[in-house]
């Protein structure tokens, strides 16, 4: 599912998994490091079924064609890569959404672990690679 959301959106959907452990992964397809560990967020996604995962990807932060061009390209993404978990497009500007979910400027990939009750249990401000998957697992055993 791919959805175009401006920052309340994404704070209602964020809010929505309130009862779990939930992993949201800001990415952009344009963005290298964040294809490179795409793979990796899928394969937690499909190890840990009892936590819920989002993708909010940054695509309109450099890529001002219309919102249906956008969205085949993500669709084709999705698709390779296998994700089958909500994708979010966030439609507004850098800079209130850095603000808003305190990610440092320019940081992605960026991956967040929220707790039960919606806590920031973890924050991965580099790429993912195989040796950190026992710290994210470790953190979504929250």
């Amino acid at each position: 599912m791919i959805e175009f959301c401006d920052l309340a959106e994404i704070r209602r959907k964020i809010d929505s998994h309130r009862d779990k452990v939930l992993l949201v992964n800001h990415f952009a397809t344009w963005c290298g490091g964040c294809v490179d560990e795409m793979p990796l967020i899928v394969r937690l996604h499909q190890e840990m079924p009892d936590v819920a995962f989002l993708g909010v990807t940054w695509e309109l932060f450099v890529d001002h064609r219309p919102h249906a061009e956008v969205e085949a390209d993500l669709r084709a993404f999705v698709d390779e890569q296998g994700i089958q978990f909500p994708i979010l497009v966030y439609t507004g500007t850098p800079g209130e959404l850095m603000s808003a979910l305190e990610i440092e400027p320019q940081t992605i990939p960026h991956t967040v672990v929220h707790g039960p009750g919606g806590g920031v249990v973890s924050r991965f401000t580099t790429t993912l690679e195989e040796p950190d998957l026992p710290t994210v697992r470790a953190a979504l055993q929250a």
